[in-house]
């Protein structure tokens, strides 16, 4: 009968039943209900049944019957459709419905969403602040923290010069901090990225009180929150260089929480302060954020990153050509990478060239080619390591320490007129360049000095250290310096020169004897221990310079084959089963006697029976040469034999026992 009733259910009915379903939010007999009514003459596409079938749908997550459903009739539920497509994560499509009807405020929210899912951050910021600009309602603090994460995005991913990125943030400032804890975060990493780094701390500190004061009942989502402000922490420390109280905070990120993006994450970050030790550790910590539902989660400069520092890890191991596949299309982005991988397969002048594209690309084309320079010093190619820094301009080329490299890289060669003209050069650009500050100018003409003293040309040395002496008069080492050059070659200007040095009681003048008495009771000890180390490298450098003794090794003599001769081997057949063990040889008899071969066959008593009676038989016993030689004399009555009583415990002869 029930089935009979149902089917003479009006469509008025029908609704009654639908609106008790949707009050107990019974989504599946929603669903039931609406689809008997869409079935039904009078209630053929009806927009109520069908919006209600669609939120029951939604509501199960039933979002691709909701988009079949909507597909298959007429209707207006846009805005429905488009939120179907975005929770199954097809942002394009569900921004080109919206895209395509009028605006209003679930639609726009709707649509700043997909914008930053999509990466346009500016164009969801413009969104969210027109919203709040405009409209009142209770979701208020949600757009205010979701602007402020628009703003945090643009801070910290979108590249350019300083001043481009100075324009952008401040285009982009949200002027408003949010009471809740999600929009103090959020302006946390927006500060971070704007490289405000105390304030940054400062509004975690403030997110981490709004989060537990508004969860003070409920500690496990305290717990579960605290996490991103944990990592956060712990990357405002990485970047400005705290490595130890970074890598503890990432550490208590992946102890405390079990939530897979932050974990993910902190392991690499830590894989990343390894640097290029430990490359097996960084290895295991970088697989965590190859996962499938960690990388969807993560915005594309995030990505890029990531998978640099995958390239980069291979890199540090020597393989380039893993490298390379790594990093696919994005290699040709990166012309620093792109140069290093070059470098190791041993192309120093295509790597040369990438790096000097990069310095033309980001205005560092100084930084460029002393960088290309080093590279060529590390793999022996000096003469296009002169090459590139002599391609510098003159204000950096002729600084003292470019100048130092040129004319170190010039000795090596043997180019020493090269090396002359440099120094020269340089002298004569900092004396026209140097005005007030003359330190650039002392360091080159001592390290023309030097090379002067290295090159046996002491008088030129001793010019340049007067003009030395003359700007700096009160320099003792350069006093020094000038004796030992005249010493070589004039011996009066030396003591004339050595007169200039200052007497002993006025060396000693500002000294305190009493200090000096203190300081050496306190270095007593420690001079000791100097001496007695001293001694001791000396006593091992002796007796490892000492030449040692090799005892005399006594030659043994070869241990030939038994019966074997050396000297007539002929005579002396080896024998061919030497190598055998000996009881698996063909002529081994074995150790033991064994006599049990010579018993006859027979029954017991029999063997020795024919020897025994020729013993016993005397017939022939005259002709036995025995017989004849022993002839038997006759000594009277013969006695006769006594018997023994060979048993224990027998009566002897003679006696009688006792009773």
């Amino acid at each position: 009968m029930a089935p009979a009733q149902q089917s003479e259910q009006t469509v008025p009915q029908l609704f009654t039943e639908l609106q008790k379903s949707v009050q107990k939010q019974d989504y599946d007999s929603v669903i039931k209900v609406s689809n008997r009514i869409l079935h039904t003459k009078e209630g053929y596409n009806d927009p109520d049944a069908l919006r209600c079938k669609t939120i029951a749908q939604i509501e199960l997550e039933k979002y691709a019957d909701a988009i079949k459903s909507l597909n298959q009739t007429e209707n207006n539920l846009h805005f429905e459709k488009a939120y179907c497509f975005y929770r199954l994560q097809n942002n394009e499509k569900a921004l080109d419905i919206l895209e395509k009807f009028h605006d209003d405020e679930k639609c726009n929210d709707l649509r700043a969403q997909l914008y930053f899912r999509l990466e346009r951050w500016e164009e969801a910021f413009e969104i969210y602040q027109d919203a709040l600009r405009n409209t009142v309602d209770n979701f208020e603090p949600e757009r205010i923290a979701n602007m402020i994460a628009c703003a945090a995005m643009v801070s910290q991913y979108r590249s350019g010069t300083v001043a481009e990125k100075e324009e952008l943030n401040e285009k982009y400032d949200p002027r408003v901090a949010g009471e809740t804890y999600e929009a103090a975060f959020n302006n946390a990493c927006r500060l971070t990225g704007t490289g405000d780094f105390e304030t940054a701390q400062e509004e975690l500190n403030r997110a981490e009180q709004l989060c537990r004061s508004s969860a003070e009942d409920l500690e496990e989502d305290v717990s579960s929150e605290l996490v991103g402000i944990r990592f956060q922490t712990g990357y405002l420390k990485h970047i400005n260089g705290k490595v130890k109280e970074a890598r503890s905070a990432y550490n208590l990120v992946i102890d405390s929480s079990n939530h897979p993006l932050y974990n993910a994450l902190a392991n690499h970050n830590l894989g990343t302060l390894n640097k290029a030790e430990n490359i097996l550790d960084s290895r295991k910590k970088f697989k965590s954020i190859q996962a499938t539902n960690i990388d969807s989660k993560l915005v594309g400069p995030q990505r890029i990153a990531a998978t640099k520092n995958r390239a980069l890890l291979a890199l540090y191991s020597g393989k380039p050509a893993e490298c390379r596949k790594i990093l696919g299309k994005i290699a040709t982005d990166d012309d620093v990478i792109n140069a290093s991988i070059l470098f190791q397969e041993k192309e120093y002048i295509q790597a040369s060239a990438e790096l000097l594209k990069w310095g033309q690309q980001n205005a560092q084309a100084e930084l460029a080619a002393i960088k290309a320079a080093s590279m060529f010093i590390e793999a022996g190619e000096l003469t296009h390591a002169a090459s590139m820094l002599e391609a510098l301009p003159l204000s950096v080329r002729h600084d003292p320490s470019i100048s130092n490299m040129l004319i170190t890289i010039h000795t090596e060669t043997g180019n020493h007129e090269k090396a002359e003209n440099a120094l020269d050069m340089a002298i004569s650009y900092q004396k026209k360049n140097a005005g007030s500050n003359t330190s650039n100018l002392i360091k080159m003409l001592r390290r023309s000095a030097q090379y002067k003293i290295d090159s046996d040309d002491t008088q030129a040395a001793a010019k340049m250290l007067e003009e030395i002496h003359q700007a700096e008069p009160d320099n003792l080492a350069v006093v020094a310096e000038l004796i030992n050059a005249y010493s070589k070659f004039d011996l009066e200007k030396a003591a004339v020169v050595s007169s200039r040095l200052p007497t002993l009681e006025e060396l000693t003048a500002d000294l305190d004897l009493e200090d000096i008495e203190n300081w050496a009771k306190q270095a007593t000890y420690k001079k000791v221990v100097k001496r007695v180390e001293e001694a001791k490298t000396e006593v091992k450098i002796a007796d490892e310079a000492a030449p040692r003794k090799t005892k005399s090794k006594k030659k043994k003599k070869p241990r030939y084959p038994k019966n074997y001769d050396p000297e007539a081997p002929n005579k002396s057949p080896v024998d061919p089963f030497r190598w055998m063990p000996l009881r698996d040889r063909p002529y081994y008899k074995g150790k033991r006697r064994d006599n049990r071969a010579k018993i006859g066959v027979g029954n017991q008593g029999v063997a020795g029976q024919q020897e025994l009676m020729e013993r016993l038989d005397r017939s022939n016993a005259q002709n036995s040469p025995r017989a004849a030689a022993s002839p038997r004399t006759d000594s009277g009555p013969s006695k006769k034999p006594q018997k023994k009583n060979n048993k224990k415990g027998g009566k002897k002869p003679g006696k009688k026992g006792k009773r």
